[in-house]
This record gives C-alpha cells, structure tokens and sequence, in this order.
C-alpha cells in the first residue's frame, strides 16, 4: 500500500481516465461519497478490505488491474492507464530488485490478445500457461509461474523492469491473432539485464495446429537458454495433448475461473472441466482442474454431501492419474485431494513428492506440499517449500493460500509472531478466503490481540455461519493430534463457535 498522498494521486488518475466522479464511484464500491473524498483529498487510505472493492471496481474498467498496481511508481501507473511509452530507467532502478538465481531464469509473459475480441483472451492467457508448464519441468530452468507473471497482462512496464521484479533473467513475450479458423502467432525472448532479443519467431496457420506451436516455442528458448539439453529430454517433457481441440478450450475458459472464488464459479469451472473430459476423456489436466474445484468448496465449507463429493472427487483424482501419470499438474492435486478427502496424509505427499520430483519449479505443488506436510506435522519442510512456492510465484493472485499456508504452519510450529504476521497478509490478499480468518483467529488471541481476534471471528462467521470448531477438526486429517491443539485453544479464546 503506497503512502496516503501518493495513494491520493494515483485514486485522482484514476477518476480522470475513466472520466468518474466520486460519487459513482462510491456507489460503484457500494459506500458513502464523503470516504472516497477523505481518499482523494489525502486525509486517510482505505483499509484493507475497501481496498480490495476499489481495486476490482478499478479491474471492471480496467482488465487485468491487482492490488500489486497501487504500489507502481506513479510514472509506470499513468502508464498503466493508457501512456504508452516506457518509465525512465532512474525510476526502475530505484526500485529493489530480487536476487537472479543461479540458474537460467525466465518468465512467460501473458501473450497479447490481437484478434479484436475480448472473449479470445482465454486462448492467450492458455498458451502462455502451456509453455510455462513445459519449460517448468525442466530441471536446467528457474521457471516463474505463470499465475505471477499474469499479472502483467495488458500493463506497460518495461522488460528490465519485470527481470527486477520477479528476479529474471530473461522474458518470454508474444502476441496471437486468432481470424476464423487460423491463428497468427509472434514471440521473441528478451534479455531483461540490456534489452536485447535474443530470439524470436513467427507464425501462422490453422488453429489446430496451435499445441504444435507451442512446442515449437518451447525447442526453441530452451535451445537458446540451455543448449546441452537434449532433443530426448524436450521430448519427455511434452504433456499429453487433448486429441479434440474443443475439450481444450473447455479447459482454457474453466482454468480463466480458478481466482474468482465463488460458489458459482467453482460450479462453473467444474462443469466446463467436465464438459472438456467428455470430449477427450485421455485429457488429464481437464481432471486436475476438476477436482480442485471440489477443493475450492471443501476450503471454504460449501461441501452439501461429504460422502458423495469425495467420492466424486477421488474418482477424478484417480481417472486423471491413469489418463497421464506424468503430469505433476495431475499428480499434485491427486495428493491434495487423497490428503483431504481420503484422509490419507502419506499416499497425499506421496503424490505430490512425485509431481515435484517431474517438476521441480511448479509452485503450486509446492504449495499443495506445505499445506499437506503442515498436517502430518512436518512444518520445517512445509515452511521450507512454501518459501519457494512465493520464489517461483512472488505476484501470483492466489498467494492468499500460500500466506494461510505459512501461517498455519508457523502456528503449529509455535511461532506466534510469524503465525499473525502471514495470516495478516493472507486476509489482506484475499478476504473471502476462510482459512487465512480462522489462523489470524487464533494466531491474535494467543499473542494477545483479541480484538483483532474478535474480528476474525467476525468475518469467518459471515463467511461461514455454521463453522464450528469441532467440526473443522473433524473434517482435516492429521497424523499429529497433539500439535494441533494449539489452532483449536486459540480459535476457543477468539471466541469462534465450539
């Protein structure tokens, strides 16, 4: 969050480029026009939770928009809201950079949507995603996911820039055309340390032929950035392509659905998942991404029918297991899956120990491998991975469950101060996301914060009327009962319904 008088510039940039008045903008938000003008005027900054209306009543009008944007300098975030040209070099380097790992690093920008029509964005946002999950599961590579380098999308910030925000070497950037049945394809890697391009590569035809492209992309940058990678090894590394191009766009609109977290959307994900299998039942990711919806509604207590939703899920877990055993996207949400609704904690790190073990850079498994290890107890090696789940991801829009993750296991692991301090940020980053309130619950009564604890009770039970606290222990596996008592004592002392 930007300093008020500088948070008070950026909210008048705003208002003039959307041509708003505050008063609709506030009844945008849904408060009262005297707020937005303490905002303006520079009296006061919002707090965290109006901060997050404002920021998806901004994103309405502006596609692409995040919480991350109001903490640009003020140069870039005019630019972000329609300058076109590129923010001196003195105020990128003011900015602090991340440190390049030892390895070759790059990041997969989200490639531009040139075909006119909004609704094609899932087929960009897709393809970058694609060649992300192929280059990740190469071992040579420092892969940045692709849910943090999505945040660039459709924003003006220079490439030597995003090398120091996300601590890459390199960049891999691109635009698509899609006209009727053909595709018009252009990506060029650059070289975030002078600028340069390095490489670059063009293409045009059917749109059938886009998975083939991608794999072309792929060859190509890990030929540039690692030429004693084997031909043998690229091959290995392809995942199995849906052999029906409508399951794959079924897929590509359900994945554009992951960070809205709704019932509806979680719904809605589900069935075009579905939808997709029915189509190409060899699909294995269309599995992956079905069950996480089950997840989704298990995380925030919209389960109706325990029995029957496991069982549904399980069946997915297990049906995309056999579709492609070497998909880590597939392996690591089976052990997720198997952790929470079989209860079975070892055969859940199991699989997720195997999808780190084809992929090594994927966050998401890793953070699927703190949450899980938290609950059999191992919270030295949970930290260790959630630490590098944020490395590989440090501006993915679903970091909320990595914060909820770490502070979780920090309480576990009886570090208080670091227990309120990342359950703080997960709510700050998401707060409709209940676990991140039930950890800030009891990490602040157990230091002490009761009134902050009072008030993360508060928010679960708007969110969750019916959650008790019994409940929640019957419902998470542990292997190590006793550790957690300590989650439930100070969940009793928030005042959180027993």
């Amino acid at each position: 969050m930007p300093a008020v008088p500088d948070f008070a510039h950026k909210l008048e940039l705003i208002l003039k480029a959307h041509n708003l008045s505050r008063v609709g903008l506030a009844r945008s938000i849904g408060i009262d026009k005297s707020v937005v003008s303490r905002w303006t005027s520079g009296i006061q900054a919002p707090t965290d939770h109006n901060l997050s209306l404002l920021t998806h009543a901004v994103a309405q009008r502006l596609p692409g928009f995040s919480r991350f944007d109001w903490d640009e300098d003020l140069d870039v975030f005019a630019a972000r809201l329609g300058r076109r040209d590129v923010p001196p070099a003195a105020a990128i380097d003011e900015r602090p950079a991340l440190a390049l790992p030892a390895t070759p690093s790059i990041a997969v920008l989200p490639f531009r949507n040139m075909s006119g029509d909004p609704d094609q964005r899932y087929l960009a946002d897709g393809i970058a995603e694609d060649i992300t999950t192929a280059l990740s599961r190469l071992r040579s590579l420092f892969v940045i996911a692709h849910a943090s380098s999505s945040t660039y999308r459709d924003r003006v910030v220079a490439h030597r820039q995003i090398g120091r925000d996300l601590g890459v070497r390199y960049v891999l950037d691109g635009s698509i055309r899609r006209v009727g049945d053909r595709v018009r394809f252009a990506a060029q890697l650059v070289d975030t340390a002078t600028g340069n391009h390095v490489w670059a590569d063009r293409y045009d035809g059917p749109i059938e032929d886009l998975l083939d492209l991608q794999d072309r992309i792929t060859e190509s940058v890990v030929g540039v950035l690692e030429p004693t990678i084997q031909q043998a090894e690229i091959d290995r590394t392809r995942h199995r392509r849906p052999e029906h191009f409508g399951a794959y766009e079924h897929y590509l609109r359900s994945l554009a659905l992951t960070d809205v977290f709704t019932r509806a959307s979680a719904e809605a994900m589900l069935q075009g998942c579905l939808r997709a299998i029915s189509l190409d039942p060899s699909f294995a990711p269309a599995y992956a991404l079905a069950a996480r919806s089950y997840v989704q509604r298990f995380t925030q207590g919209w389960i109706v029918d325990l029995a029957r939703e496991s069982a549904e899920v399980l069946d997915l877990a297990e049906r995309g297991l056999r579709a492609d055993r070497l998909d880590a996207r597939v392996l690591g949400t089976a052990g997720h899956c198997f952790a929470w609704f079989a209860r079975d904690l070892p055969k859940g790190i199991a699989y997720i120990d195997e999808a780190l073990e084809i992929n090594p850079n994927h966050a998401h498994a890793l953070m699927q491998s703190g949450q899980v290890r938290t609950m059999a107890g191992d919270t030295r090696t949970a930290i260790d991975h959630l630490d590098r789940a944020l490395r590989l991801s440090p501006r993915d829009p679903r970091n909320y469950a990595v914060f909820h993750a770490l502070a979780f296991a920090h309480l576990i692991h009886l570090d208080l101060e670091a227990a309120v301090h990342w359950g703080q940020r997960a709510v700050r980053h998401n707060p409709n996301y209940l676990p991140g309130w039930t950890v800030l619950a009891s990490s602040a009564a157990l230091t002490g914060r009761q009134d902050d604890a009072r008030s993360a009770v508060d928010h679960m039970l708007i969110l969750a009327p019916s959650y008790r606290i019994g409940r929640r222990r019957e419902l998470y596996p542990t292997t190590a009962p006793g550790k957690f008592r300590v989650l439930a004592d100070g969940l009793m002392l928030a005042g959180a319904p027993e």
